[in-house]
């Protein structure tokens, strides 16, 4: 039925903006625009998943957007970092919300209690919680076990693709009933008030080329083959010392230096050296987060490691020494760093490292010419001596009274100890002592300057750039550069890297393109409930002739589907631009184009509900428990087959859809009993029925609009 294009943009505008109101007054907090539209999409994607990962930049008020939607719920649990549990409880006060605080790293210390299935459970800065080998995901995915899931990360990527898809198996399987891009929500617009980034202004790094050189042909501690790639390591973190400060490259040899003694004692005492002073020997306190395949089988032939240890410490002496020789190399680097802010007088600076040793080094230079203040772990000093952490950072909160002229602090030299979870905006100059391991850290530090409130148009960078014949031995901005194309391909997110970019500047007050698009066709058009499905219009674009825009709705929500060069699709990116080509003139179509179109659009739907409700791929343990599910009921006897077929089908689903991490957490238990009577089985259905939610019922989706794009 062709009607007039307004009715078709109408019915688009509902796609994109569902009408359920969102009250804006939360508490003494009064949600911003932006807001409200993200609590509308975090609802939308919870009722149809169970769980949203909301990965907004930072600054944008991610907090208040759980809580606002934690209130719908009888209770919400946050779980959060240790460090930022004081900052939840503030917001909750505020917004005049209840909700139990957890810390990530309780999680591993003590199992907590499953949680009542009408729960919302927040995860704040969820990447910590990427990996499912650690005891941490472990526990959360029990926790997250059967109720709501709402994860907060501005950078849910730190390493490779699976970074997502281990934080979505949380509250489904990844790659199947649940999709990524239909739980991920990343809005690139930022609301009104924001501060642009300037890019980075780079000083020259006050290194010596000698020193790196000595790193790189510092020899094996122990026999290659018993170390593997823990040698490369060790020696790629020494280079993120040398490229730190001299004071951090100090400290690092010494340690090294320390355990390799350690080491030759015991290999001189017939000792197998254990996997631990393997790593200490190598890589020191620097690398120990990584996890390294040392094989140590058998004992070594103690003249071997011997050997190999002598020119280890001889090595270490030698370049002991030449650093030494280059001590000065700190006092350099202060100065540029002092010369950066001078030239932006009265703006407060952070100055951030990835290095404890330089930034007790670099406060060192400064105290005496800046009121500065330093932070390391939970240790912070100011020029007269140590005072409290929250002394140091409410100074750089805006609007901050300092308490005597003793606190009036321009300058902060700290660890990535403050780089999440902590308001600086009053700061407007942001400094890179060094690189860290992963870009999303480079925006964490952005993001915690960078924030509402901010009195600065702009936060201005400076960084140190490395000599060009270092690039070749320096493999980080590389691995950075890397890490940054993975975020950007698999969830569209641009992260800093060391390479010089545009400035980023936030919108202005009238919010985003799309949103603005939508007010303008609802508040123009004419009611689309008069129109029939499916609601066909045209307009012309001959850029894209041939592509189309269709609005798919159920009983619950409506949704977009568009078809361009690329072919059909539900990607955000892709769907947006042909949402602004649809605000063209109206245009003219055949009846066969809009058959074709409604065609495929239908054939899309059909294979997308059944992919959206197609099983995951099984787990090992989810196949051996339907094997063992088919010998308990074959060992029943014939006359009470019946009711134990019954039970075993009803098991035997409830295991096929058993995909989150949490469900295959408790499926792997029950395996390793090794069940073999029916009880086993009414266990596990028992167990799994409990906690798992049936699937959402969409229901049947309809296309009830279709816009063409047509030449003329």
């Amino acid at each position: 039925m062709v009607v007039a294009l307004g009715i078709v943009r109408r019915r688009i505008a509902a796609a994109l903006v569902p009408p359920r109101p969102v009250d804006a007054a939360l508490g003494q907090i009064t949600l911003q625009p932006g807001q409200c539209d993200a609590v509308r999409l975090v609802r939308d994607r919870l009722r149809r998943h169970r769980g949203c990962i909301l990965a907004d930049p930072v600054g944008t008020g991610k907090t208040y957007v759980a809580i606002a939607c934690g209130r719908e719920y009888p209770q919400m649990t946050i779980v959060a970092p240790a460090v930022l549990r004081e900052r939840w409880r503030e917001a909750l006060r505020d917004a005049g919300v209840t909700a139990a605080v957890l810390s990530i790293e309780s999680l591993q210390r003590r199992a907590p209690r499953p949680l009542p299935r009408d729960t919302l459970l927040v995860v704040d800065e969820a990447h910590h919680v990427r990996n499912p080998g650690t005891l941490r995901y472990r526990a959360l995915a029990r926790l997250a076990w059967g109720v709501d899931v709402l994860l907060l990360t501005a950078t849910p990527v730190h390493n490779a693709a699976r970074d997502v898809d281990a934080l979505v198996g949380l509250f489904g399987a990844p790659g199947s009933s649940v999709d990524r891009a239909e739980v991920f929500l990343r809005r690139a617009t930022l609301p009104a008030g924001l501060p642009g980034v300037s890019p980075v202004t780079w000083l020259p790094a006050p290194t010596s080329i000698a020193l790196l050189d000595a790193i790189i042909d510092l020899p094996s501690p122990v026999p290659p083959d018993d170390a593997g790639s823990a040698i490369a390591l060790g020696t790629l973190t020494l280079v993120r010392c040398w490229l730190s400060s001299h004071a951090a490259l100090a400290r690092a040899i010494e340690r090294r230096l320390l355990a390799a003694h350690a080491m030759r004692a015991l290999v001189a005492a017939g000792s197998t050296p254990t996997r631990a002073a393997v790593r200490r020997c190598l890589i020191g306190a620097e690398g120990l987060q990584f996890s390294l395949a040392l094989e140590l089988d058998g004992l070594p032939r103690s003249t071997t490691w011997c050997r190999h240890l002598e020119r280890w410490i001889g090595a270490l002496e030698h370049l002991r020494v030449l650093v030494a020789a280059e001590r000065e190399g700190d006092a350099v680097r202060a100065a540029a760093v002092n010369d950066a802010l001078a030239t932006v007088p009265g703006v407060p600076a952070v100055v951030f490292s990835h290095a404890t040793d330089t930034v007790r080094s670099l406060f060192a230079h400064l105290a005496p010419r800046r009121r500065a203040a330093a932070v390391w772990g939970n240790i912070a000093r100011i020029a007269s001596g140590r005072i409290s952490r929250a002394e140091v950072l409410a100074a750089f909160r805006p609007g901050a009274a300092p308490p005597d002229d003793t606190m009036v602090l321009d300058l902060l030299v700290t660890t990535d100890v403050v780089s999440e979870g902590v308001d600086l905006q009053r700061a407007g100059v942001l400094v890179h002592l060094d690189l860290p391991w992963t870009p999303a850290r480079l925006e964490q530090r952005v993001g915690r300057l960078r924030r509402p409130g901010s009195p600065h148009e702009n936060i201005l960078q400076f960084g140190f750039r490395l000599p060009p014949v270092a690039h070749r031995h320096v493999p980080v901005i590389r691995i950075l550069c890397d890490k940054a194309r993975v975020s950007r391909d698999v969830v569209g997110i641009d992260l800093p890297t060391p390479a010089p970019s545009r400035p980023v500047r936030g919108p202005g007050p009238e919010g985003t393109p799309l949103l603005r698009l939508a007010a303008q066709w609802t508040t123009a058009s004419a009611s689309a409930g008069r129109a029939p499905s499916p609601a066909v219009a045209a307009v012309r674009a001959p850029a894209i002739a041939g592509a189309w825009l269709a609005t798919v709705a159920t009983a619950e929500s409506s949704w977009l589907v568009g078809r361009d060069h690329q072919g059909t699709s539900e990607t955000p990116a892709r769907l947006a631009a042909l949402v602004l080509a649809a605000n063209g003139p109206e245009g003219t179509h055949t009846s066969t184009a809009a058959a074709t179109a409604l065609r495929r659009a239908r054939h899309w739907i059909r294979e997308t509900h059944g992919l959206r409700q197609a099983r995951p791929r099984m787990s090992r343990d989810q196949r051996t428990a339907l094997r063992l599910i088919q010998q308990v009921t074959a060992r029943v006897p014939r006359q009470g087959r019946s009711a134990a077929i019954a039970l075993a089908e009803r098991a035997a689903a409830l295991v096929r859809e058993a995909g989150s991490a949490g469900a295959r957490e408790a499926l792997s238990t029950w395996v390793a009993t090794r069940p073999t009577a029916l009880a086993d089985l009414d266990a596990l259905a028992a167990i799994l029925g409990e906690r798992m939610h049936p699937a959402p019922a969409p229901g049947t989706p309809e296309v009830t609009a279709l816009l063409l794009f047509v030449a003329t």
